[in-house]
């Protein structure tokens, strides 16, 4: 069949070492495209040219959208950081280990371990929250007695005051910002009259306990908590009055 009977090139490849196109005949379907080399296509230059520079035109398109999503998660990015500079959420690579031994490859943002990792080495898990508060702190398959301590609160320490939603006053020369993504105690939420009134929690299950020798604040159960619970602390008086300020 003569070349001239070419009419559009819809496809290409390398196979052995050499570029071939995928060729519409005139007188056929697509069902009977055939792949030619480029020396067989000599004659239609053109039609080589012209779908080079389709293909161009497309990758061009590719890279500005690719660009510009970029650039939106940039922007989100930005905004939920400057809105919330409170929290400092960051992707992290998971700090567990593997059965082979190796670290896990996994990454993160609401703990220091992957999801799996997170319950099977601290017994915990985050889930979005039964009292419509974003994500919450959950007790893991493994009961939780009462007065055992869950996890310990840290955080960015600081021995001046500082301001933020997951600071806790250890004492008066020292404070801890839980706004870290490795900080998985500042999910905790506290379970408040109105919640209890519509049935979203039971109350409080838990409470921060101080450690004045080691100077590190703790996350403690006050009752027998059952596996899979959610779990909460009171935030005191201070914190929600500030909030009706602010």
């Amino acid at each position: 069949m003569e070349v001239k009977n070419i009419t559009l090139i819809v496809d290409h490849r390398r196979r052995y070492g050499r570029k071939e196109y995928r060729v519409r005949w005139s007188v056929y379907g697509p069902d009977d495209d055939t792949w030619e080399t480029t020396e067989t296509l000599h004659k239609v230059r053109n039609l080589i040219e012209e779908y080079e520079d389709s293909l161009t035109q497309i990758q061009l398109n590719h890279s500005h959208l690719n660009r510009k999503r970029r650039n939106n998660q940039f922007n989100r990015y930005k905004n939920n950081h400057y809105h919330n500079p409170d929290r400092v959420q960051l992707s992290l690579q998971c700090n567990a280990q593997t059965n082979r031994g190796y670290r896990c490859k996994n990454r993160t943002r609401r703990s220091e371990f992957y999801q799996p990792h997170l319950i099977k080495h601290r017994n915990l898990r985050t889930a979005k929250s039964n009292i419509k508060a974003g994500f919450g702190l959950y007790n893991g398959p493994n009961p939780i007695r009462k007065i055992e301590c869950i996890t310990e609160y840290t955080g960015q320490e600081s021995r001046q005051p500082i301001h933020g939603n997951y600071v806790v006053e250890v004492n008066k020369n020292k404070f801890i910002n839980a706004n870290r993504s490795t900080d998985i105690a500042r999910f905790v939420n506290d379970c408040r009259c109105s919640n209890r009134r519509n049935n979203q929690c039971n109350g409080n299950n838990c409470r921060f306990t101080y450690d004045n020798i080691k100077r590190k604040a703790y996350l403690s159960a006050t009752r027998n908590i059952k596996p899979n619970e959610e779990l909460y602390v009171s935030y005191g008086r201070d914190y929600w009055n500030k909030m009706k300020k602010d």
